[in-house]
């Protein structure tokens, strides 16, 4: 996203910027007449402290511009112009704010992150039976990905244009729902190895998209059929397998 070919450009720090895209700073003047240092130091302190709320406010404002068009059109198409203008700052605020493509994912990341109800694999993990492990899992990680569906769509189809280290993130998080879902289930061997590579391919977000929105399943209907795949890999089963194993 960001053109290193700019960097050079990016002369003044965040820190000690003056925003000519933003509201300009300006000392307070407050009147002690017989104690101009203390007038001045005051002066000084509310200065800074303004100077910082522009900043804070600016790099906020840029984030959640970020988001809305990696909601929207996608990290890929999001250029520096296009953020610029969505934020309604400079491209040189923009660097100056974010030198790279990892600092500016990672902000946007953490922030919509902050605004979701993520899955939440410990609370899983307290589920002791592994069919009812399974559908919980499943359960929750479909209603995630779709009340997050259009930006899931978004990074994840544009996940080439992501920073290493996010695409790294993301493949570790689908890798701990596959595993915390494995782990109750007393398989070895090649049955082992079968029931890992279905519940990856359960826990995974165009798995979901192609049966709930390609197809049109609901939540409910996918987590069924991905549980009756899982349990038909188990070979043996982890116990004799319920008579709902559906589910009702």
């Amino acid at each position: 996203m960001l053109d290193h070919r700019e960097h050079a450009t990016r002369v003044v720090a965040p820190q000690f910027e003056v925003h000519a895209d933003g509201p300009q700073v300006t000392l307070c003047a407050f009147a002690w007449p017989h104690d101009g240092q203390r007038r001045r130091n005051a002066c000084c302190h509310c200065g800074s402290r303004k100077r910082a709320e522009s900043i804070a406010e600016t790099r906020q404002r840029i984030v959640e511009a970020a988001i809305r068009l990696h909601g929207t059109i996608g990290p890929a198409a999001t250029t520096v112009s296009a953020l610029a203008e969505e934020a309604g700052v400079t491209r040189l605020t923009v660097y100056r704010h974010f030198s790279d493509d990892l600092t500016l994912f990672t902000a946007c990341s953490q922030h919509w992150a902050s605004g979701q109800l993520l899955p939440n694999p410990a609370a899983w993990s307290q589920v002791p039976d592994p069919v009812q492990r399974l559908r919980t899992g499943l359960s929750d990680i479909y209603r995630f990905y779709r009340d997050a569906e259009p930006m899931l769509t978004n990074v994840r189809r544009d996940r080439a244009a992501l920073p290493k280290e996010l695409q790294e993130r993301t493949d570790t998080t689908d890798a701990l729902y596959r595993d915390v879902l494995l782990q109750p289930f007393e398989v070895r061997g090649s049955p082992l190895k079968r029931l890992r590579a279905v519940l990856g391919h359960a826990v995974s977000f165009w798995t979901w998209r192609s049966l709930c929105l390609d197809q049109g399943l609901t939540d409910r209907e996918a987590t069924k059929a991905m549980t009756a795949l899982a349990l038909a890999t188990a070979e043996p089963y982890p116990r004799p397998p319920p008579k709902d194993i559906l589910g009702q």
